[in-house]
């Protein structure tokens, strides 16, 4: 019995070192396809893997420039969720609506400025949280015609801002705290023309 199975282990053909094709096919009992590598027609590789209805779930796709990108697609076939990394080195996650319209998208330079924008559903940017690499950070709001209507700012030094604008993107409230205290209130008319400033001393 132990030279039978000798014998066998000796004539069992190795398995090649290397194989090559432009497509390869992962399929269930059925013969139906779950996932596939391939060579795409501009030369990039892709790969797919589909549900059990054969429709692509995940996408795992590589851009000329050394881009990549992982999306994750609905049952209709609408990306819903992205994850890429830039060429420069960047990365971000995107969040789709099931209409194709980002909502959210979480972002980072490869200088490390990081970003958060938050969409309405019509796919207009609202809101956009970011800090900035030198330490300052801000917080902007807009309508929905996506004018910027406020900001909330805090410089590299720490002091922070507060800028009302109306439609037409004038500054209209500006409201301050300098390095050493000292608070400040201006006002401006249609024109964006300073018309009032209040303001206290730190040695009052």
């Amino acid at each position: 019995m132990a030279q039978k199975a000798t014998s066998k282990s000796r004539t069992r053909a190795k398995a090649p070192a290397v194989v090559q094709a432009q497509r390869f096919e992962l399929v269930n009992a059925d013969g139906e396809v779950q996932a596939q590598l391939t060579t795409r027609p501009d030369g990039l590789p892709g790969l797919a893997v589909a549900d059990g209805s054969g429709s692509p779930k995940v996408l795992i796709a590589m851009a000329a420039d050394g881009a990549v990108t992982i999306s994750l697609q609905d049952r209709r076939g609408t990306r819903r969720a992205a994850l890429g990394v830039t060429a420069e080195g960047g990365a971000s996650l995107m969040l789709v609506d099931k209409q194709g319209k980002g909502h959210a998208l979480l972002s980072v330079t490869a200088d490390g400025d990081t970003g958060l924008g938050l969409g309405d559903r019509q796919g207009m940017g609202r809101v956009l949280l970011s800090a900035h690499r030198t330490g300052a950070a801000s917080l902007a709001l807009f309508d929905a015609s996506g004018r910027r209507r406020g900001g909330l700012t805090s410089r590299q030094d720490g002091t922070p801002a507060l800028i009302l604008e109306d439609a037409h993107g004038n500054g209209r409230v500006h409201l301050t705290v300098s390095a050493s205290g000292e608070p400040g209130l201006g006002m401006g008319d249609k024109d964006g023309k300073g018309r009032g400033l209040l303001g206290v001393k730190a040695d009052d």
